[in-house]
């Protein structure tokens, strides 16, 4: 893959990838709200994406451009009061490239909606995401997925990074009898 190219990613006529604007927040947040069965952080943190003007930070879209984004009204997640403008498109997948160094990036928020899944997104989100940072000075570009979401794992894979750690959640029963062995210090070199 050429970074270096230039910007036009998605392989599809109807759909153009850019940079996501407050407009996009209805539906962003319809794609993204039921990403999972205890809900999605991605609809909280869109409206705080798009106040800030981090220098180090870009969010992209894909957006389908022969489709209207939802009303604000139509969106559970969506206070109306919060959405002052409309984008002229529909957001159908969401990727943010973030620079944690002068060198390093970090790709985040990576989705896209189960009606377009199928049709490249995800790599054109991603070629986005990697164009920005290497514009940026940044040849290095990490994210993580957890081990339980084959399809992100898949998804990550395709679009070029290769696995380097792998994490796993424990969550212990403390035992509520246990009581400290003030004996033991002195067996600790």
């Amino acid at each position: 893959m050429d970074v270096t190219a230039g910007s036009e990613y998605a392989d599809d006529d109807e759909i153009v990838v850019r940079e996501a604007v407050p407009g996009d927040y209805p539906a962003v947040a319809a794609f993204t709200a039921n990403t999972w069965e205890s809900g999605d952080y991605i609809p909280d943190a869109f409206p705080r994406w798009m106040e800030s003007d981090d220098p180090d930070t870009r969010t992209f879209v894909a957006v389908d451009t022969t489709d209207s984004p939802p009303a604000p009204e139509d969106v559970d997640a969506v206070d109306p009061d919060d959405v002052a403008e409309l984008a002229d498109d529909r957001a159908v997948g969401i990727c943010q490239a973030v620079g944690l160094s002068e060198h390093e990036g970090w790709m985040q928020a990576m989705r896209v909606d189960p009606e377009y899944r199928g049709r490249g997104l995800s790599r054109a989100l991603n070629d986005a995401g990697f164009h920005w940072l290497h514009e940026t000075g940044r040849r290095v570009a990490r994210n993580m997925v957890f081990s339980w979401n084959t399809g992100g794992l898949g998804a990550s894979r395709f679009n070029g990074f290769d696995p380097g750690t792998e994490f796993r959640w424990v969550q212990p029963d403390p035992d509520p009898e246990a009581t400290a062995r003030t004996d033991a210090a002195e067996e600790i070199d």
